[in-house]
C-alpha cells in the first residue's frame, strides 16, 4: 500500500481513538486542522514508536500547522505545513519525546552552568532525533534537511542567559 493509500486507510479506519487532542486549542490562529492532525496522529500510531509514546500518557496539547519548521509552543507541536503527513508524524514524534521527557528548557535556569544546560539540551534532541528517524524509516518518508545548527542557538542561548 502506498504512503497516500495508507493515510487515506488509516484515517477512515478511526484508528486515531488513543491520540484525540483536547478540547482546548493552543494553536496560534489559522494554524489548527483537526482532520489533517487526525491522520498525521494515525500515521505516528503505525508506528512502535508512536505506540510506545501513546502509551506514556502524555502527549502534546494540540497538532498545529505552521510555516517553516516548527517545534513545541506550550506543549502544542508546531508542524510544517508544507511537510508530508509522513514527515509530519516523524517530526511528531520527535516532538512528543520532548513533551514525555518535560520537553527541554530553552535556557539555562538561575545557577545552572551554560555546559550543563546544553548537555541536557543535547541529550533531550538525540532521543527526539532518533524517535524521529525511525518513524521515518518505518513510514517511508523522506529524512528531514535543512535543519539549522542547535548547537549554535544553544550557544547564543547560553550567552544571553549569563548577561
Amino acid at each position: 500500500m502506498g504512503p497516500l493509500a495508507r493515510v487515506v486507510a488509516v484515517a477512515l479506519a478511526g484508528a486515531v481513538s488513543s491520540f484525540a487532542p483536547p478540547s482546548a486549542d493552543p494553536c496560534p490562529p489559522g494554524t489548527a486542522d483537526a482532520a489533517r492532525a487526525a491522520i498525521v496522529r494515525a500515521l505516528l500510531a503505525e508506528t512502535p514508536d508512536g505506540a510506545r509514546l501513546a502509551e506514556t500518557g502524555t502527549a502534546p496539547s494540540a497538532v498545529c500547522f505552521v510555516a517553516g519548521e516548527g517545534g513545541l509552543a506550550d506543549r502544542a507541536a508546531l508542524l510544517d505545513r508544507t511537510a508530508s503527513p509522513a514527515a509530519q508524524a516523524a517530526r511528531l514524534g520527535h516532538l512528543w519525546q520532548h513533551v514525555r521527557d518535560g520537553a527541554p528548557r530553552l535556557a539555562p535556569t538561575s545557577g545552572e552552568g551554560c555546559a550543563a544546560w546544553h548537555a541536557a539540551a543535547a541529550a533531550a534532541e538525540a532521543r527526539g532525533d532518533a524517535v524521529e528517524s525511525r518513524v521515518v524509516r518505518a513510514l517511508g518518508a523522506e529524512p528531514p534537511t535543512g535543519r539549522p545548527s542547535r548547537d549554535a542557538a544553544y550557544a547564543s542561548r547560553c550567552l544571553e542567559s549569563e548577561r
